[in-house]
């Protein structure tokens, strides 16, 4: 049996590339799945402006590069960006394994130092799908399985 529980967070957040530079995003919620058969994973759904979309294709963050789009329409510039991205296995090993949780997740990619500040890094995340609302329908791309 596989159980899940979706956080909203609703909280401004950044990443930080391994340059050390801040990638600004909004956190919509976080997403716990796993159960006794498999293990846990956690994926986050974050906003972020058309620029930080732009930047996150050309720097290759998130795992994100310009050959993924594909033949997808481009997406307006004056409406947020929607990335669902999962936390790599290890990190959430890691957060498990030391007893973090929710609250620890959310205070790494708030930038306050914890024990789990590498949750922070853009490089522990890999997006899954780049969405867009347009008007109550979403368009976008999806990269790779689920």
């Amino acid at each position: 049996m596989s159980d899940s529980v979706r956080l909203n967070v609703d909280r401004e957040v950044s990443f930080t590339t391994p340059a050390g530079k801040a990638v600004p995003a909004h956190c919509v919620a976080l997403l716990f799945s796993g159960g006794r058969e498999s293990a846990p994973k956690v994926k986050g759904i974050f906003l972020v402006a058309h620029a930080i979309y732009q930047r996150a294709l050309k720097e290759e963050l998130l795992g994100l590069t310009a050959d993924a789009v594909g033949d997808a329409e481009p997406f307006a510039a004056d409406k947020p960006i929607e990335i669902e991205a999962e936390l790599d296995a290890g990190e959430t090993k890691n957060l498990i394994d030391k007893g973090g949780g929710a609250e620890e997740l959310v205070a790494a990619l708030m930038g306050q130092a914890n024990a789990f500040a590498s949750i922070g890094r853009e490089t522990s995340w890999q997006a899954l799908s780049v969405m867009q609302d347009d008007g109550g329908m979403k368009s976008g791309y999806s990269l790779g399985s689920e």
